[in-house]
């Protein structure tokens, strides 16, 4: 197991792969991106529905309340499942926070998101005990 020690999260959009990062190795997993690519501009528009480019931090972690499901919707927004967290990073438009994050799905699919990062429930399930709010996150 990855234990306390995760340094950074590295996400290749290219490659659809991202890496868990800590001082016991590096851990690669399959990931989707935004619908209509990427954003090479930097962080990109709000509702552009592209996984912005850049390098970013872990602003906060949505895990289920205690009686919850497993997986979970955003507080009004039924149709967006994220799986069982939600990994949202400080990426900003305008000085507004995008809601880009790192989360699963309802169906465990990894098809195509509005902007976010999609990963497989349970290789969300094996690091989400180590994430931690702060840590840097490099998408490109």
């Amino acid at each position: 197991m990855l234990g306390d020690s995760l340094n950074k999260i590295i996400i290749d959009v290219q490659k659809k792969k991202i890496k868990f990062v800590s001082k016991k190795g590096v851990f690669i997993f399959n990931c989707e991106i935004g619908e209509k690519g990427y954003s090479s501009l930097g962080k990109g528009k709000e509702d552009d529905k592209k996984t912005p480019i850049g390098n970013f931090n872990i602003k906060f972690i949505r895990k289920p309340l205690e009686g919850e499901f497993s997986v979970f919707t955003l507080e009004g927004n039924p149709k967006k499942n994220l799986g069982p967290i939600f990994i949202c990073l400080d990426c900003k438009y305008e000085g507004k926070l995008r809601g880009i994050g790192i989360h699963g799905s309802e169906d465990n699919k990894l098809k195509p998101t509005d902007g976010c990062i999609r990963m497989y429930n349970h290789d969300l399930n094996f690091i989400k005990n180590i994430i931690k709010k702060g840590i840097p996150v490099i998408i490109n």
